[in-house]
């Protein structure tokens, strides 16, 4: 199904709303329990990804060239300012 993003974004407003109206915060441990199960499941899956497939490090190249030292700086320090920005 090829639904626009409005309907998604529609589908999960009631479950925040009903989210913020809870007052003891004892009530939200349940749900921060599964979140961080969620995330942890997510971080081991990417992480079976990633090292079940990794090529040989002889096959690889280890330095690209001189060239792309300022490309890599560049972006290194742009995503760190956006993780900055953002928290």
């Amino acid at each position: 199904m090829d639904l626009p993003i409005q309907y998604y974004m529609l589908s999960l407003l009631v479950p925040l709303i009903l989210m913020n109206l809870v007052r003891n915060l004892k009530w939200m441990a349940p749900f921060s329990m599964l979140a961080n199960l969620l995330m942890a499941a997510g971080i081991g899956i990417t992480f079976y990804y990633i090292f079940t497939e990794t090529p040989k490090t002889n096959d690889t190249v280890q330095f690209s060239s001189f060239s792309q030292i300022p490309l890599f700086f560049g972006t290194a320090i742009f995503a760190l300012e956006g993780i900055g920005v953002v928290s």
